[in-house]
Parts: structure tokens; C-alpha cells; sequence
């Protein structure tokens, strides 16, 4: 998912992501609750979407199933500043990617 889209839209195909791994593993809200340790109301909150995770909580959530969140540099071309202004620095979006762990 590129860094450039909407956070919810980046949030949410993650989220769908980890939800289809949680049932492919065949556990439940409170199981992966349980291990992130975190409360069963939170954790259901984040996978319906009504609340967007912090990245600690996406990288334990992701630990919890068995995955891994590698962040990959875009090496495309910098975006620029809508207002012109000279760039401050090297800009670049990032991509997400989830991966099982070895």
C-alpha cells in the first residue's frame, strides 16, 4: 500500500489483511487480545474499524499472527510541495508490506 493513499484506506487494507490471517489461524478476538495484551473492546475496535491502531500496536498485532511489517523506500521520483516552495529535503513515500516471519 502506498504511503500516498488516505491513512483509513492504508489502516483498513492492513487491517482486512491481519483479520483474514486471524481466521485462517482459527483464533479469536480475545485470543489475539490475549497475546497482544491489550483489552478484547480495543482490539475489536481496531478490526472493525471504528479505531485506527498505533504502528506499536500494529508491529505487536502483526507479531501476535505470525507477520512482520517491512517498510520499503520508493525510490520514484520526490514529490513536491503544492506551494512551490523548494524542497527542504529528499521526500519519498514508503510501501507496506506484511510478511509471515521465518
Amino acid at each position: 500500500v502506498a504511503m500516498t493513499a488516505p491513512i483509513s484506506l492504508i489502516c483498513g487494507n492492513l487491517i482486512s489483511t491481519l483479520v483474514a490471517r486471524r481466521h485462517a489461524l482459527g483464533l479469536t478476538q480475545r485470543d489475539v487480545a490475549a497475546i497482544m495484551r491489550v483489552s478484547r473492546g480495543s482490539f475489536a475496535q481496531w478490526e472493525c474499524g471504528r479505531h485506527c491502531p498505533s504502528l506499536p500496536i500494529l508491529i505487536r498485532w502483526c507479531a501476535a499472527l505470525d507477520l512482520f511489517i517491512r517498510f520499503i523506500p520508493y525510490e520514484g521520483r520526490p514529490r513536491r510541495d503544492v506551494r512551490k516552495q523548494p524542497p527542504r529535503g529528499p521526500r519519498r513515500s514508503n510501501v507496506i508490506k506484511l510478511q509471515r516471519a521465518a
